[in-house]
């Protein structure tokens, strides 16, 4: 299943727009090409929102895995370049078991209990972060791991939706920055899928169903919510 597949899933189901960013990828592209991308894109929809026929006050900043990691890493970027105008026009943002800690592959007790099988493991991680940061040290930075970022970076940041996979070597991180986002005042709402692994929403299984409905679900509350609808 594809990402493209998602897209017109999701949008078929809530009968919202979906637009999927095609940015750059590492390591031809490290950091920060996917995640400039990703900012520009959202500045360019946003902007050209009337002309595409769309709501501009109804913008969902959505990803999953690395896509959750510059979906984080974008608004914490917006935030420090003072794009207030932008920011004010995100209504939500939806990470699904987000990437978020790159700096360190022993801090979390997910990584160590799921990290050694599966769809995404230690080893393939270290890879990804060398393709991506260059080392662990410039992965310390938080806007390649978003988990890092303090109270103040964060506050706020949109309305969040965390979604996690009970046997995602991911799963602790994603759950650190939800409630990191809500000790700085982000209204967030956390769900664990238990039984599941990294990637289930793209799986043909019962997960991946009720990850979509409860996607909607979720859009559905937050336009009637502020009168979207």
């Amino acid at each position: 299943m594809s990402v493209r597949y998602l897209a017109l899933r999701l949008a078929a189901d809530s009968g919202w727009a979906v637009a999927s960013i095609d940015y750059r990828l590492a390591p031809e592209h490290p950091f920060p090409a996917g995640l400039e991308d990703v900012l520009e894109a959202t500045q360019w929809l946003v902007g050209h929102a009337g002309r595409l026929g769309l709501r501009r006050d109804r913008v969902v900043l959505a990803g999953d895995s690395a896509g959750g990691n510059l979906v984080t890493a974008a608004l914490q970027l917006a935030k420090e370049r003072e794009m207030s105008v932008l920011l004010e026009q995100i209504g939500l943002q939806l990470l699904i078991y987000p990437w978020l800690e790159l700096s360190c592959l022993t801090c979390y007790a997910s990584q160590l209990d799921n990290g050694a099988w599966g769809t995404v493991t230690l080893h393939s991680i270290a890879r990804m972060i060398q393709y991506y940061a260059g080392n662990e040290r410039a992965a310390s930075h938080s806007l390649i791991s978003p988990v890092l970022a303090t109270t103040a970076q964060l506050q706020g940041l949109p309305p969040a939706v965390v979604f996690t996979a009970e046997l995602d070597p991911l799963r602790d991180e994603g759950e650190a920055y939800a409630a990191k986002l809500a000790a700085a005042g982000v209204p967030t709402t956390l769900t664990r899928y238990n039984g599941t692994v990294h990637g289930f929403i793209f799986f043909h299984t019962s997960a991946h169903f009720e990850g979509i409905a409860d996607i909607v679900r979720h859009l559905e509350h937050f336009a009637t919510q502020w009168g979207w609808s």
